[in-house]
């Protein structure tokens, strides 16, 4: 049954029909979004959607740069309905039957979609057969997308349908098909494995999606330098074609000369871009989110020296080694620039958004808290394998000791050896909302308006009284330094001294570069440097629309 236009479903109204099915009807909604009806297909019997319903009620909240984004999920006459973002995408089987896909393309999407599939499995949305199948996929700007995960398999075939074996199976089929004859050495050896029934195989999506990562990692990164060039202002060849000369149907042949000098400026803009970087910074910095960008602000002046642009929203910037790592919201990659040049770098694999990013002391590796898996990714550097811990459910804040990590889940301080990735020792502390590590390798716990020291075996030493809770903590070497409500508790042998601060609540702490007695914070959209010993602010620059994450550079 088709529903007809103007008809309100679901608080929704249906603009027109754009494709119907035995299986399904997809309408475009005056909110430009599309509205998907499931239909009841001949001789199945009606299903109970609750499972279903809530499963994809799940995936409503998934944000995925190569997943379509679905709005939400319900019953309308004890039918079921998905609401969809348009994804705006073209059909990748029509392109590559147009214009056949080089290697390096060919593996790129091959890992965006394992990407996908490995996303999903973290998420517990069922992965089946249906995610590698032709008419789910398309391109986006040159960039693959999942229009449907395998909806229509889940609501009337169950979860015993999506079999991840078969779907890894299918991923081999899928990548023979998709290069159209004999994929090249790299990309062969990985459908082996997909359809290998023994222990060579692949267990799930995730450990596919690490063998993409590796060997994206000895090619060139395609879509990456597009970017780099439609940042630069240089014509970029979308979809492998130039838009005019797709429109006229072939090459004219009096337009030859145009199209040599363009792609003469594109290699001519990159090798110059590549032989003549930013200079050195020759300033210490703090480096500030807003927006999409990373502003580099000279600590002396406050002026914005340098912008970053990112493709979306940092979450967490860190100083590790040489180099300045990012985390963005909404991306599998963790982002590095160098500290002094400000270069681009490196950027391993991540699982989605972390709540935590720290560094051990000695800079040679990353910890990225995922409390939604009760795991922590260990990311060594500079090479960037990367490893996981698991940990407790509940898991909130993590600090790095020399080889071993200590973790504070809901009634629990915990001490992880990293090298054999097992809890070696546990004590009960409840309350615990922040915890920090000074130079010596004790560990500092706060909970309850007061601070405790304990050792590096989990014994406590010593308890003092903080005025009020504290929101963020930071050993230097001259104290403890707590962010409280209304300014900062500095904690020098067994006395606090109170520094009051006016204005909002104080976070990011980070240590001044320069000086041992000087802290630099946030407050709200201001950045902030206080002298410990004077109990006074130094420096206050307006930083507008800038986020909670702050990072100094020496």
């Amino acid at each position: 049954m088709i529903i007809e236009v103007g008809t309100v479903v679901g608080g929704h109204r249906v603009l027109r029909v754009l494709a119907s099915t035995l299986l399904f009807s997809r309408y475009q909604l005056e909110s430009g979004w599309w509205l998907i009806h499931f239909k009841q297909p001949p001789g199945n019997s009606p299903p109970d959607p609750a499972t279903w319903l809530s499963l994809v009620q799940r995936l409503c909240r998934v944000q995925h740069p190569n997943l379509a984004t679905f709005v939400e999920a319900f019953q309308h006459d004890r039918e079921a309905f998905v609401v969809m973002e348009d994804p705006r995408s073209s059909g990748l089987r029509d392109h590559c039957r147009r214009v056949k896909p080089d290697a390096h393309h060919l593996l790129h999407w091959a890992s965006q979609l394992a990407e996908v599939g490995s996303h999903l499995q973290d998420l517990g949305f069922p992965v089946g057969p249906a995610l590698v199948q032709w008419e789910h996929l398309g391109l986006r700007d040159g960039q693959l997308v999942v229009t449907d995960p395998g909806l229509t398999e889940l609501l009337w075939q169950g979860q015993q349908a999506m079999d991840a074996a078969t779907s890894l199976h299918g991923f081999g089929d899928f990548l023979r098909e998709l290069s159209g004859a004999e994929l090249p050495a790299n990309l062969e050896w990985i459908a082996l494995r997909c359809q290998s029934t023994s222990a060579n195989g692949y267990g799930d999506f995730g450990e596919l999606a690490q063998a993409f990562h590796q060997a994206l990692s000895l090619v060139v990164d395609v879509p990456e330098t597009s970017r780099s060039l439609a940042k630069k202002g240089l014509p970029v060849l979308h979809d492998f074609q130039v838009p005019w000369l797709a429109r006229a149907g072939g090459l004219p042949w009096h337009r030859l000369g145009l199209l040599i000098a363009v792609l003469a400026l594109m290699y001519g803009g990159l090798y110059a871009w590549w032989t003549h970087p930013l200079p050195p910074r020759n300033f210490s910095a703090a480096v500030v989110a807003s927006g999409r960008r990373l502003l580099v602000v000279d600590l002396k002046s406050g002026v914005v020296k340098r912008q970053l642009e990112l493709n979306s929203p940092a979450l967490h910037t860190l100083l590790a080694g040489d180099r300045l790592w990012v985390a963005c919201q909404g991306t599998r990659r963790l982002l590095s620039f160098h500290s002094r040049t400000l270069q681009p770098g490196p950027a391993p694999m991540m699982d989605a958004d972390p709540s935590q990013m720290v560094a051990s002391p000695d800079g040679a590796w990353i910890y990225l808290l995922y409390p939604q898996h009760a795991r922590v990714l260990l990311v060594k550097l500079p090479n960037n394998p990367t490893a996981y811990l698991d940990v407790m459910p509940g898991t909130h804040c993590i600090s790095p000791l020399s080889d071993r990590l200590l973790v504070v889940t809901r009634g629990d301080l915990r001490l992880y050896s990293l090298r054999q990735r097992l809890c070696l020792r546990n004590q009960s502390v409840s309350g615990i909302v922040q915890l920090t590590v000074d130079q010596d390798g004790a560990c500092w716990v706060a909970r309850e308006g007061r601070v405790e020291q304990w050792n590096d075996q989990l014994h406590l030493q010593q308890t003092f009284d903080l005025p009020a809770p504290s929101q963020e903590m930071m050993a230097l070497e001259t104290g403890l330094v707590s962010a409280v409500p209304g300014g900062l508790a500095v904690l020098r042998g067994a006395r606090i001294r109170n520094i009051r601060l006016e204005g909002s609540e104080p976070h990011a702490m980070r240590p001044d570069p320069l000086s041992r007695d000087r802290v630099w914070l946030l407050q709200g959209e201001t950045l902030v440097c206080v002298d410990l010993v004077q109990e006074r602010v130094v420096q206050r620059w307006p930083m507008p629309n800038i986020s909670q994450t702050l990072s100094i550079l020496p």
